[in-house]
């Protein structure tokens, strides 16, 4: 995965071109055997050719005193200021052209042709069809790399600028180039914030060992366990010969090391409230000292537990008690499968069914019983049967001596239970006539 890096051309365009398209950087020469497996790959790719050049333009020539002049139209024709125009007095000037390089990993392993092509298609995508740009791929170096001058002003008048947001977009396309031809990430990236992005010299420096952040950073790592809080923590660097100026950004500078570093910039975690949070949790997450109190509670909470397993205990004898009654019911109907105990449920599930149905018409039957019952008693207390010779009172008697029809005797009985003729009950039997 190539590191890609922005700079920023004020006054030496011609001379950056000139640098990038260098024979001796972007040729391969082949003498003899490889000297070692970087060579052994670039001769196994170019094996019938004795040299080879890798370089290639966009919207102008190759050449570089052409392209610079080619640029230069392009610029003056967009721009208020002149190309080849010095420096000022004060500030940087105008940049006329951004040189752009990308970086690969000996590890990576790619040939000089797939990274002019990744430049080509970085350059293609990134800025589109209207730029101008020179890239060249060199091979002067164990590890390749592509250069790219590429001008401040498209052909169409589009400005490209070299701030902070472009190099992370430019970063990130080149990053997806990569994986989509096949090129995994090797190097050792990090992952910074912005306004904590780090410079090519601090990645360096990292890589190699002596970067005096990472030493710092490694310490303040070692001090955490044994700090209370972040004034403890400094305190103690202070011991161990650190310079700590406490102002409004706290800077830490090591023995022998020339300049302080704000905390902040150490990276990722290394903040002042940073700092203080890791503390905090690393503090959090010790085990505390218990006091008596704390040791009672657990002492009483642990024979509370063994006091339930007691009574688990019984609750697993009543259990097994269950269990070798259920084993003879099992025994004693022979049942010996799951099929015959689900049919020895569904027949006792129909006799439930059946004393149901049983318990309901029962239920139902007394119910109009106690409604006749009640129906009754509400009758015979308002009609009295005294004046009713003992014949009238029994009819089943004057239907075994008389042996009249059944009809007869229904309208007997009737006739029985209708009240005394009376003036009042004409007047009722008029009234229910009409």
């Amino acid at each position: 995965m190539p590191y890609v890096k922005f700079i920023c051309v004020h006054t030496t365009v011609e001379q950056s071109l000139k640098y990038i398209v260098n024979p001796d950087k972007c040729t391969m020469h082949f003498s003899g055997q490889p000297q070692n497996a970087h060579d052994a790959r670039i001769q196994g790719c170019r094996e019938k050719h004795e040299e080879m050049l890798y370089s290639d333009s966009l919207n102008c020539f190759t050449d570089p005193h052409c392209a610079y002049l080619n640029m230069k139209t392009v610029f003056e024709q967009h721009s208020t200021h002149k190309f080849n125009e010095p420096l000022p007095k004060k500030g940087k000037g105008t940049v006329k052209a951004i040189h752009i390089i990308q970086s690969f990993s000996p590890d990576d392993d790619v040939t000089p042709e797939q990274v002019q092509s990744i430049a080509k298609e970085f350059v293609l995508r990134n800025f589109g069809d209207k730029a101008q740009a020179v890239i060249t791929t060199h091979t002067d170096k164990v590890h390749l790399h592509a250069h790219i001058v590429l001008n401040t002003y498209a052909l169409d008048g589009q400005k490209f600028n070299s701030n902070w947001a472009a190099v992370q977009q430019a970063r990130d396309l080149s990053d997806a180039i990569c994986i989509e031809r096949g090129i995994m990430p090797i190097m050792l990236k990090y992952d910074y914030e912005k306004g904590d992005n780090c410079s090519y010299a601090e990645w360096d420096h990292r890589r190699k060992g002596t970067s005096w952040k990472a030493h710092i950073c490694e310490y303040i790592d070692s001090l955490i366990p044994h700090a209370k809080d972040l004034d403890e923590l400094l305190k103690i660097m202070e011991a161990h010969g650190f310079t700590i100026n406490r102002r409004k950004f706290i800077s830490v500078k090591a023995p022998e090391q020339q300049r302080a570093v704000r905390l902040q910039n150490l990276g990722n975690g290394y903040s002042e409230p940073e700092l203080m949070t890791r503390i905090q949790d690393y503090l959090d997450a010790q085990p505390k000292q218990r006091s008596m109190h704390e040791i009672f509670d657990l002492v009483r909470r642990d024979f509370e537990r063994e006091t339930r397993n007691i009574c688990f205990a019984a609750g697993v004898k009543d259990k097994t008690e269950l269990l070798g009654r259920q084993i003879s019911f099992l025994m004693s109907n022979h049942i010996q499968c799951v099929g015959q105990v689900e049919r020895y449920l569904e027949k006792d599930q129909e006799r439930i069914t059946k004393l149901d149905t049983q318990i309901t018409n029962l239920s139902a039957e007394i119910q109009h019983k106690k409604i006749v019952a009640a129906a009754a008693g509400r009758f015979f207390g308002k009609h009295k049967l005294d004046g009713y010779s003992a014949k009238q009172k029994n009819p089943t008697a004057l239907y075994s001596r008389t042996r009249v029809s059944r009809r007869l005797m229904m309208y007997r009985v009737m006739m029985m239970m209708w009240p005394p003729i009376t003036s009042g009950s004409r007047k009722c039997r008029r009234s229910l006539k009409n």
